[in-house]
């Protein structure tokens, strides 16, 4: 009688499979992971780009965005200093770094209303042109511009303008004027309608002087923004530059 095969009698060959990975490369993959991750943390920690996230910005710092697209990184271009006769508020920088230091005169000098001091990525030499350009968009037919002008501030390239503007204030007039005893009836709309056809002279006039200094392509922007009840406060184009340079104490051109 012939024998049975291994096949009839039913028995089967079974192949036993593998895991995909062992158990020791397992560890190895997880270990590579964790070297990874830390690897990232600790690169976010302490690599320096050269640039200030908007909780690195200190009091007194004045600093520009680096571009529109990034705007949690801020180069610092300046120092605020205390300029002796004003007083200036510290800015809020508990949400961003997009401050504007303020100065306001302690007592009325030199017609000054205030003195502004920030930072901005656009070159110093494009800032006057875009001043110009912002004033003519708004339709401000009042505003005369004088040739700008460049110097040295602090050892670097500085671009200075003025322009004078005048205007009429209703609050200027009546602040003049004192309390007005309102008319009453047919009269008081006879006086609105002859208020509103008359044309005004007028009674607020300003002139702005702007310095613009440039810090490695950044600017920092420098104002003086002076107010009067008449010109007769307007500086001549060739005192701007002596009467601006004084003021620039505010500020410390920040050097790397």
């Amino acid at each position: 009688m012939a024998k049975q095969s291994a096949k009839s009698k039913g028995y089967r060959k079974t192949i036993k499979k593998k895991p995909f990975l062992t158990k020791k490369e397992i560890i190895e993959l997880v270990v590579i992971v964790a070297v990874i991750v830390i690897g990232i943390v600790l690169f976010n920690l302490f690599y320096d780009d050269g640039y200030l996230r908007a909780s690195d910005v200190q009091p007194g710092d004045v600093v520009s965005y680096v571009s529109r697209d990034i705007d949690s990184r801020y180069v610092k271009v300046a120092t605020a200093n205390e300029l002796p006769g004003f007083t200036y508020k510290q800015p809020d920088m508990s949400e961003n770094a997009r401050v504007i230091y303020n100065y306001t005169p302690d007592e009325p000098v030199d017609n000054i209303e205030y003195i502004s001091l920030s930072g901005s990525y656009i070159p110093a030499a494009q800032q006057v042109s875009s001043v110009q350009s912002s004033m003519a968009s708004f339709g401000m037919d009042s505003v005369s511009f004088a040739e700008e002008q460049t110097t040295q501030i602090q050892g670097h390239d500085a671009h200075v303008y003025s322009y004078t503007s005048d205007y009429y204030s209703e609050d200027k007039a009546e602040e003049q004027a004192g309390e007005e005893v309102p008319a009453e009836g047919e009269e008081a709309a006879e006086a609105e309608a002859a208020g509103d056809e008359e044309e005004h002279e007028s009674n607020v006039f300003s002139q702005t002087i702007g310095c613009y200094v440039d810090v490695d392509d950044y600017t920092v922007c420098f104002h003086i923004y002076r107010t009067g009840d008449d010109d007769s406060f307007y500086l001549p184009e060739d005192q701007v530059m002596d009467f601006l340079m004084p003021y620039t104490e505010a500020f410390t051109v920040y050097e790397e």
